[in-house]
């Protein structure tokens, strides 16, 4: 049914199964939505906008942990004009945003070695795609040990951030 929650600044979700049609957060700056039952062993899910809850102008943050696959179009760069923090599994950037756009924090979750791919290679591509982001947040590994390759693709991703002043934070997932 139809709601509207005027006041309501930050939501976060643990769900698996979500219909918000009909509902509108007009003041919604912060959303988080996650799988109540978070297994790394299930493959990803490509984000569907229809999971957010009416117009999005005003959000600053998104978080969609820890299933989500999401990919940007210019589409997506419209729909969320204040977006500064973008947190997701894995995210591919199929458009950069438009050169004033606010993005300058980026976080995956995804751990070397799980899922579909090479992590630091996908970051890698999408640092390339945003140019203002500042920020990027990954999983701690610790001693763990990388599938074969892909230690020369965390090298990359390391080499990519030095060189454009990004500060690369490895935070517990």
């Amino acid at each position: 049914g139809e709601l509207t929650l005027q006041h309501v600044e930050s939501v976060v979700l643990h769900v698996d199964v979500l219909d918000l049609t009909g509902w509108t957060f007009p003041s919604l700056k912060h959303y988080c939505l996650g799988s109540a039952q978070s297994d790394e062993s299930n493959p990803l899910q490509a984000f569907d906008i229809s999971l957010l809850p009416g117009p999005s102008l005003n959000l600053r943050s998104l978080l969609l942990y820890p299933q989500y696959e999401l990919d940007t179009s210019m589409l997506f760069w419209q729909m969320f004009p204040a977006l500064e923090f973008l947190g997701v599994a894995q995210i591919n950037v199929d458009s950069s945003p438009p050169e004033d756009h606010p993005l300058r924090h980026l976080g995956s979750s995804s751990r070397p070695g799980r899922r579909q791919g090479d992590v630091y290679e996908q970051l890698s591509i999408a640092l390339e795609k945003l140019p203002h982001v500042v920020t990027l947040i990954t999983p701690y590994i610790g001693n763990e040990s990388l599938p074969e390759g892909m230690e020369v693709s965390r090298i990359r991703l390391s080499q990519t951030c030095e060189i454009r002043g990004v500060t690369w934070t490895m935070g517990n997932a």
